[in-house]
């Protein structure tokens, strides 16, 4: 596993211009690292703004990803057009949602409907848990949902 502070978040560093926004080449730098240091299967996971740059990277990484979880994704957060990468998508991809955060759970399921190319593409939706990794609390229908999902990707 590996937590990446996307460029100008948490302890990064704080940029500006174009290079703001490369998220999903910092994203497709961070798998890179993993497959070089042994991982045979990857999933990448992100929230929030983080959900968007998970999607947007996710539909280009090269080889490809074997996921996508998509965490209280925006439909665009300051360029990264998690809606348009959507489409791309062709790999498996949980989008996850709650009703008490804006049109999370809308948004959700609107990637879902947009990812076609996916193998499996479902949203997870609960009427209330908040914005971003707190709908992952241990003990959660999220939680417990998304760790099925990456169970079977680990078992494919």
């Amino acid at each position: 596993m590996l937590s990446l502070d996307l460029r100008g978040y948490g302890a990064s560093a704080r940029v500006t211009g174009t290079k703001a926004l490369s998220y999903r080449n910092d994203i497709a730098a961070a798998v890179g690292h993993l497959r070089r240091q042994g991982a045979s299967r990857v999933v990448i996971v992100g929230a929030s703004m983080g959900a968007s740059a998970v999607v947007v990277a996710g539909a280009v990484i090269n080889p490809p990803v074997d996921a996508v979880v998509a965490v209280s994704a925006p439909w665009n957060f300051r360029g990264q057009e998690a809606g348009t990468a959507a489409t791309a998508l062709r790999v498996a991809f949980r989008a996850i949602g709650a009703g008490d955060d804006g049109d999370a759970s809308k948004t959700a399921k609107r990637l879902v409907a947009k990812a076609t190319r996916s193998p499996d593409a479902a949203s997870i939706t609960v009427a209330k848990g908040g914005h971003g990794w707190s709908l992952l609390r241990p003990g959660t229908t999220v939680q417990r949902d998304v760790d099925a999902f990456l169970d079977a990707i680990a078992a494919s």
